[in-house]
């Protein structure tokens, strides 16, 4: 059986969703036939592409869609949804974009032969918004690519000091600088433990713009001590958060949040917090924070800063749990689905 892969996510920005769907395809065993489209249009006229000119390219084929979303006319196909977040807040969205997921999600959770998605706290969310059995969506965990391990000194050092930061002397956090990231919450914590951590620590922020006005009005640490180091190559990620003490991601919503297993697959310690998926990921090797408690994130980070024996146990801890996700995992757990249900 060849399986067609709805493969939108080879053009346009690759974020956390258009990475995972790379890693699983590469993953499963072949064949798989990935459709393409001839160019990222953006906007309206890639749903058209995914509506009308995939179905016909199918040529019988049955389809997977790794990327939320999926042709409607097409019932011979598995896919992935990532997260309920468009409908649990919407107010996150532009209206375009949560009315094309108001009314697709729908049709397709009627249609199409299975759902999957990455986590159980997802699975709970998409059948209630979708008013589905559970038992219609099933879970298959992200994995942690080999490349995110710990790195030699000298590796972790070289790449370190590309971005300013020296191993051991800086925290990292991650993420598009949007409202469901709460890097508001980082950056207000780093402001609140200012001139307490040992001299010469830095906070690395890493990722792209998003929504800027996040930190608008709000309490903000020294330019001095912070590191904007916007976009960074998949390929330095992990001598970045290996060298840091610690990886600080107190966001408000993941279907999965792979930054945290991916930072513990690399043996740094970890503080998010315990909404939506994120201790389903984290276990008992995270440090966990209140989502709003700005003196609760100063005061992990004084305390990580402060623990060389802390973060060595939470590093030793991370690893262990991190190996719990493994792409070759999720890729035997797609192809028992594509078995059962395309098959």
């Amino acid at each position: 059986m060849t399986v067609a892969v709805n493969a939108r996510f080879r053009v346009g920005p690759q974020t956390g969703v258009q990475r995972v769907a790379s890693e699983l395809s590469a993953a499963i065993t072949p064949p798989l036939r990935e459709i393409v489209p001839a160019a990222d249009w953006s906007g309206p006229r890639n749903h058209l592409w995914e509506q009308f000119v995939l179905p016909a390219r199918l040529a019988g084929a049955p389809l997977w869609s790794p990327c939320n979303t999926g042709p409607v006319a097409v019932a011979d196909q598995v896919v992935t949804i990532h997260d309920a977040a468009v409908l649990d807040h919407p107010e996150w969205f532009a209206r375009s974009f949560r009315e094309v997921y108001r009314l697709m999600w729908p049709r397709l959770a009627r249609r199409v032969r299975r759902l999957v998605t990455v986590s159980h706290y997802s699975q709970e969310r998409l059948a209630e918004v979708l008013g589905m059995p559970r038992d219609r969506v099933r879970v298959v965990y992200n994995g942690v690519g080999p490349a995110f391990r710990p790195l030699p000194p000298e590796q972790v050092a070289a790449v370190a000091a590309r971005y300013g930061v020296e191993p051991g002397r800086y925290f990292t956090t991650l993420g598009t600088r949007e409202p469901r990231k709460n890097l508001a919450l980082v950056h207000a914590g780093w402001a609140r433990s200012a001139g307490r951590v040992p001299a010469g620590t830095r906070l690395l922020v890493i990722g792209g713009a998003g929504k800027a006005s996040v930190f608008a009005g709000g309490e903000t640490a020294s330019a001095a001590d912070t590191i904007l180091a916007g976009f960074v190559p998949d390929a330095d990620l992990p001598a970045l958060l290996g060298g840091s003490l610690g990886l600080l991601y107190p966001s408000r919503y993941e279907g999965f949040g792979l930054p945290v297993a991916e930072a513990m697959a690399c043996g740094a310690p970890v503080v998010t917090t315990r909404l939506t998926s994120l201790a389903e990921v984290g276990g008992d090797a995270a440090r966990y924070v209140d989502p709003d408690d700005a003196d609760a994130m100063a005061a992990e980070i004084l305390t990580l800063a402060g623990s060389a024996d802390l973060r060595g146990e939470l590093g030793a801890r991370g690893l262990a749990n991190a190996a719990r996700f493994t792409w070759a995992a999720a890729a035997a757990a797609m192809e028992d689905i594509f078995r059962d249900d395309l098959g």
